[in-house]
């Protein structure tokens, strides 16, 4: 496919800027990952009204950022267990084929609308209080109006009847906040949200943590010798497998963030570990005025949802319930970063050891004690 990229016509108007784009946006104060709007997926075709600088007050700043455009299919699908095996409800789980392309879907989009706004408080420099909500259609380009573009402003976000969220649309929203404190030369921040508006406000205080996800993180900087030489540190922890409310509320199916209707050419457009998941990074870099050395830790852990909810065929094992074939990786590595005049040269080595790659079960493999073999793989990736 081609794509317009980091493309975009606009018309600023002192503060504000209005236009047509189709750039990536990320919003939310996370450093290597997002919750709602990331990087992961190609940017969508959308209109924008948003701020190019904050907008000042009595009581403080204020940003915000206003889009409206088409989240497109993949243009892949899959055939279904009872079309491989008509006769066969289990086996044919086991052995599906990978998706086929489906040209007829290349029209196919959802209308998607969504805002972020950010107020920094007068009264305490270096805060910032963050909120954000998306929605988007699911139903067919054919019956899509001109107003769904903006059915932000009028969808209802709670569901005071039926199963959780208005019939036609989905939802998603979140809070975050960052806190700059310059003279320590260190930050902290943290975003939390949520993937389906709540029933009422009973339910929203009484199961906070229904289709949940957050991140928190904390960077310090260090200076040894000058302002040119200093160490960076960071720490940042996405939290996106789902909770316990998880198997509390069965009856309206698997609550859990990221539905899979939330992409853009099938791929996902918040984190891109993706749903089900959870990521740890540590990073300690050596910083002068021209070079970036460090090291570094991430683990990701993948489609925890999955296990929890027995969706892996492999579960109950001769070993019986093997619970510790949890889809992981853990990556030890260095950056390195060296700037040449206009020009800067990066690069970035992990040595990654993965267990129970996309939860396999190894037959073939050793087992102990602790657990049945999994299908552990290493992996050098420059």
């Amino acid at each position: 496919r081609t794509y317009l990229g980091q493309s975009f016509i606009k018309l600023n108007l002192g503060s504000i800027s209005v236009g047509l784009s189709s750039e990536n946006i990320f919003w939310g104060p996370g450093r290597y990952s997002g919750l709602v709007m990331t990087q992961n997926a190609p940017g969508m075709n959308h209109f924008t009204i948003e701020t190019i600088k904050p907008i000042e007050t009595r009581i403080g700043s204020f940003e915000f950022n206003l889009i409206g455009g088409k989240k497109m299919h993949s243009g892949f699908t899959w055939l279904t267990q009872k079309e491989i095996n008509p006769t066969d409800s289990i086996n044919g789980l086991l052995s599906l084929p990978d998706v086929v392309r489906n040209p007829s879907l290349d029209t196919s989009f959802n209308v998607f609308t969504a805002a972020v706004a950010v107020y920094n408080p007068i009264w305490l420099p270096g805060l910032s209080l963050g909120i954000t909500r998306e929605v988007w259609t699911v139903a067919q380009p054919t019956q899509i109006k001109y107003f769904d573009y903006l059915s932000l402003f009028y969808s209802n976000p709670f569901r005071v009847s039926g199963g959780g969220t208005e019939a036609g649309t989905n939802q998603m929203a979140s809070v975050f906040f960052r806190y700059v404190m310059p003279e320590s030369h260190a930050e902290v921040y943290g975003e939390y949200g949520f993937d389906d508006n709540r029933f009422d406000i009973e339910d929203f205080l009484v199961s906070p943590e229904h289709s949940r996800a957050y991140l928190f993180g904390f960077r310090k900087i260090h200076p040894i010798l000058n302002s040119d030489e200093y160490f960076d540190f960071s720490i940042e922890i996405t939290q996106i497998e789902a909770s316990k409310e998880l198997m509390n509320r069965t009856q309206f199916g698997y609550a859990v963030f990221y539905a899979s209707d939330y992409s853009h050419y099938g791929q996902n457009i918040g984190a891109g570990i993706g749903s089900g998941s959870n990521q740890w990074v540590f990073n300690l870099d050596h910083v002068n005025k021209n070079r970036r050395f460090g090291v570094l830790f991430e683990r990701v852990a993948r489609n925890n949802d999955l296990l929890y909810r027995g969706e892996v065929p492999w579960v109950n094992t001769w070993y019986g319930f093997d619970f510790t074939k949890k889809y992981v990786e853990a990556s030890y590595g260095f950056n390195y970063e060296q700037r040449s005049g206009p020009v800067l040269f990066w690069s970035k080595a992990l040595l990654t050891q993965t267990y129970n790659w996309n939860h396999w079960y190894d037959p073939a493999g050793t087992s102990s004690a602790m657990r049945a073999n999994g299908y552990n793989v290493k992996s050098l990736n420059i």
